[in-house]
């Protein structure tokens, strides 16, 4: 009798608690991923993972398991990702219940992401990817990217390019891979 009343005081209470509150500012700079914790939010532990970016599965980063820290040192991976590029985000966890996961950006550009701008004027999109990083600096013959477009609210379309290599533009101080392309879809017309 004792133990039925103690499970009904105790059930209650794990399943009446709220998941944590998500991480927050979430940012990777050098393999050291970081992030801000609720400061509401106690006895929470943390879970950090990995993606590549052709791929849907989501890994935990080894050392990065359910860790009390807000930071994580994430060069264990480097070596599992394609070219060093992966996808990562990080989890809050107490007592069974997790946060929605958050995608981490980089502080100071990422070694697989391009610096970029676009120009856009009537029936035209100008895309610049300047690519001066060591990513692109070892494997420019294979680097490829993808455009995305589309009007506000709606499904975003794929723009494929002809395929054009990165060129190495020559400056004084050092050597930079970059690359323009401009489109005019007819959905840009309007």
């Amino acid at each position: 009798m004792l133990l039925g009343v103690l499970c009904i005081l105790v059930v209650p209470r794990v399943f009446s608690e709220a998941p944590p509150a998500p991480p927050q500012d979430i940012q990777v700079d050098n393999w050291l991923l970081r992030w801000s914790p609720d400061p509401d939010d106690g006895d929470v532990t943390y879970t950090a993972q990995y993606s590549s970016f052709d791929s849907c599965v989501w890994t935990d980063v080894p050392y990065c398991v359910h860790i009390s820290l807000n930071s994580c040192n994430v060069s264990s991976i480097k070596a599992r990702s394609e070219y060093g590029c992966v996808m990562l985000r990080v989890q809050a966890e107490r007592h069974g219940q997790n946060s929605p996961s958050v995608q981490a950006c980089s502080k100071h550009g990422h070694l697989c992401t391009p610096d970029f701008s676009l120009t856009a004027s009537p029936g035209s999109l100008t895309v610049h990817l300047s690519r001066n990083t060591t990513f692109l600096r070892e494997h420019a013959d294979h680097a490829k990217y993808r455009v995305y477009y589309g009007k506000k609210g709606e499904a975003l379309q794929l723009f494929e390019p002809i395929p054009e290599p990165f060129l190495p533009i020559h400056s004084s101080t050092e050597e930079h891979y970059d690359v323009i392309t401009s489109m005019s879809p007819v959905e840009l017309r309007e």
